[in-house]
């Protein structure tokens, strides 16, 4: 993951949440979590790395320990808050399941505008969905849609790359991945 992200030198990187499947298992491990703040510090990107918070990441309230490893790893947290990035508005509300989601979150004003959510059946509860041009949801561990048996994937593949956004983007390029 860490060499696909860096190869494609993304100008903004989005975490929508659970960072560890086991909250416990991290604090118990602490090599093994440094080794994954040492690996989430590496990744860079010029208009900054953002989170919000994921189900998991709530497990018996040690959300504190999460957002300490997601800061120490270069992370802003953007639970039910919003900020402006160049011309871009971004804006994450909290975990619906396990968290103090704000669904009345609106963007501030910019050109483009993007919502994080862990939960994608949040946007039922989101007050101001048309002010939002881009909503990324986390949490469906291996995709939304599913035939049958068959999971769309899209594990480390550019889905969208040299989007025509000259307007948002100055001709920069796109790269969503999921991770699970």
């Amino acid at each position: 993951m860490q060499k696909n992200i860096a190869e494609n030198n993304p100008d903004l990187i989005l975490f929508t949440g659970d960072l560890f499947d086991k909250v416990e298992w991290a604090q118990a491990h602490p090599d093994e979590t440094n080794e994954v703040i040492e690996m989430l510090s590496s990744l860079t990107a010029p208009l900054g790395k953002y989170a919000v918070f994921g189900n998991h990441d709530f497990q018996d309230k040690k959300v504190d320990f999460v957002k300490g490893v997601l800061e120490k790893s270069g992370f802003t947290v953007i639970n039910n808050s919003s900020v402006l990035r160049e011309n871009i508005a971004l804006a994450g509300i909290d975990d619906m399941r396990e968290g103090f989601p704000d669904f009345g979150i609106e963007p501030h004003d910019a050109p483009f505008s993007l919502l994080m959510i862990h939960e994608p059946d949040a946007l039922l509860q989101l007050e101001q969905m048309k002010k939002f041009d881009l909503i990324i949801a986390g949490h469906s561990h291996g995709g939304q849609i599913r035939l049958g048996s068959f999971r769309m994937h899209n594990k480390a593949l550019s889905i969208l790359t040299q989007a025509n956004m000259s307007s948002l983007t100055k001709q920069r390029s796109m790269l969503i991945m999921e991770l699970d």
